[in-house]
């Protein structure tokens, strides 16, 4: 009703990376995963620095609550370059997934087994050796990039919440047949 003769909307994909642009532009805080990759790619020609600095200014000036940014979801836009670091991070999370499903273990039970002191936590030397024991090797700059993701709240351990967030999933009914494929 309201638009210009001809005119066709844009396809979906540059609909959400301009709805989500304006939402960083209006210095909005609360962002799904999907947004902030959207985000991120969008930016990713600008210095991490430049950024940061123009989203503190530009909400300096609005009439809203001062929360820091780097406390938030956002925060990845301001610490990651581009969405390469990303991307690593969701293919690994996705391959350790494959690799626990074709086991037939949900992710609590190889938290437990990959837990050697069983306190709840997960180190750097726990988890690589956890990533070895399923079959996933990764580099040190992998594995480093893939735990500082993981670390929520970055105290440099992976609880249980944290490990489960990322490789986490539903049984789709196929968890019985592959435990006893794998065992038997």
């Amino acid at each position: 009703l309201d638009s210009t003769y001809g005119y066709k909307p844009a396809q979906a994909f540059q609909d959400s990376t301009s709805q989500s642009c304006y939402r960083f532009i209006d210095s909005q805080l609360n962002y799904q995963p999907r947004e902030v990759s959207l985000v991120l790619r969008a930016l990713q020609e600008n210095e991490l620095e430049k950024r940061y600095n123009f989203f503190v200014e530009v909400r300096s000036n609005r009439r809203r609550k001062q929360k820091d940014p780097a406390t938030t979801a956002l925060s990845k836009v301001f610490i990651t370059a581009d969405e390469h670091h990303l991307l690593n991070y969701k293919i690994a999370a996705g391959r350790i997934t494959a690799l626990l499903k074709g086991r037939g273990m949900y992710p609590r039970d190889c938290f437990a087994a990959i837990d050697r002191d069983r306190d709840g936590l997960l180190n750097y030397d726990d988890l690589k050796r956890g990533l070895d024991w399923l079959g996933l090797k990764l580099d040190q700059v992998l594995l480093l990039g893939f735990m500082k993701e993981l670390d929520k709240d970055r105290d440099g351990y992976i609880n249980l919440d944290e490990f489960k967030s990322a490789v986490g999933f539903d049984d789709d009914g196929t968890m019985a047949s592959n435990a006893a494929a794998y065992n038997g």
